[in-house]
Order: structure tokens, then sequence, then C-alpha cells
């Protein structure tokens, strides 16, 4: 089975275990009654979800949320069709384990002097490196797609060497980073989405 690379940001580190514990406990003692608002969208069935619905989820709260600095957590669960936990005043989000050795986060939260930013982040749930099969569709292409028909420039990002670390979207007012996961080996057309980073 190929090896994946997971790829992050210089400004960012793949997420600890610890943090994702927190969000995925924070998530199972969520209550609708006590700590969230139930939507049409928010219910029973939907409150697990496929990285599948994830992924649109998240292309739905970008084409819809014109400020990420004004995204409630109500709006963001009902966007997503999740039930949102608030952490902190400027925190909050959901997590949950996925097939295949995986698990995913959302969350909204404050980064520094950049301000809010929204983070789709897919991350294996031992130290084992899965299969990406369970979190590649849609794929890093098919994703960015949507993102350009919805009006997005792109441009690649490269690090050190001349490697490929994310594309990055921009519209006026709102900038979208999509990272890949690629197999070893694999070429950008096999990849899959790791992470996705919205301000």
């Amino acid at each position: 089975m190929p090896r994946q690379r997971l790829r992050y940001p210089g400004s960012f580190r793949r997420p600890t275990r610890a943090a994702l514990a927190t969000l995925l406990a924070a998530t199972a003692t969520l209550t609708h009654a006590t700590e969230a608002k139930e939507t049409p969208r928010m219910n029973a069935s939907a409150a697990h979800v496929t990285a599948e619905q994830a992924m649109h989820g998240m292309l739905e709260l970008i084409r819809t949320t014109p400020s990420v600095a004004e995204l409630t957590p109500e709006a963001m669960g009902e966007c997503l069709g999740l039930p949102i936990k608030r952490l902190s005043t400027d925190h909050f989000g959901y997590a949950q384990p996925l097939s295949g050795g995986w698990a995913f986060s959302v969350e909204r939260q404050q980064v520094g002097s950049m301000g809010p930013r929204i983070d789709l982040i897919f991350s294996p749930v031992g130290e084992d490196r899965p299969a990406a099969t369970p979190i590649c569709t849609p794929d890093f292409g098919h994703f960015t797609q949507e993102l350009e028909r919805m009006g997005f420039k792109r441009q690649s990002a490269h690090g050190e060497h001349g490697r490929w670390t994310y594309d990055a979207f921009d519209r006026p007012g709102q900038h979208v980073e999509v990272y890949p996961l690629v197999a070893e080996g694999a070429d950008a057309a096999g990849a899959c989405v790791q992470m996705v980073l919205v301000r």
C-alpha cells in the first residue's frame, strides 16, 4: 500500500492527538437539548457524516459565507448539517471518527494576528498511515474545480526545493488554502484533500 505524505504549512502543525481527542470528546457529550440549537439539517441522522459529506458541506459553507469573522456556531451547523460545539468565545467546531483509520474535524477559531479561520482537517487516528481511499471523494482535483467554479482565482504554492505544498484560492473577501495528500510515488493527479483552511 503506498504511504501517504502529510503536508502542513509552516505556520500550522499537524493536529495533536490531544487536540483531536478534546474536540471528539466535546462533540460526543453534545446534547441538542442543552448545548446546541437544533436545526432541520442538524438531526440524529446527520450527526455522523462521511468524509464526502463533510467536504461537500465545506464547499457549501465557502459558497454561502461571505465573512468568517461573522460566522456563528448556529450558521456553521446549519450549513454543514452538524451539531457544532462551542469550546470558547472564539472557538467552535465538530469532530468524529471516520472509517478506515481516519477522523475529521472542522473548527472556527482565532489564529493570532491573522484573525478567524475555518479549518477542515482529515487526520489518521493512530500511528499508522492508512490508505487515503476513505477521504478521497471528492479528490483534490474535483474539490478545487468547485472553488474555481465559484469564481476563485487559483495559485499554487511551493516550499523548499520547489515542492508543491498547497493551492491557494482568492476572491474578494475570501482566501482558501487546500492542502493535498499525495501517495508516495504518485503525482498531483492522484492527490486527495488533507486539509482546507478558510479565512
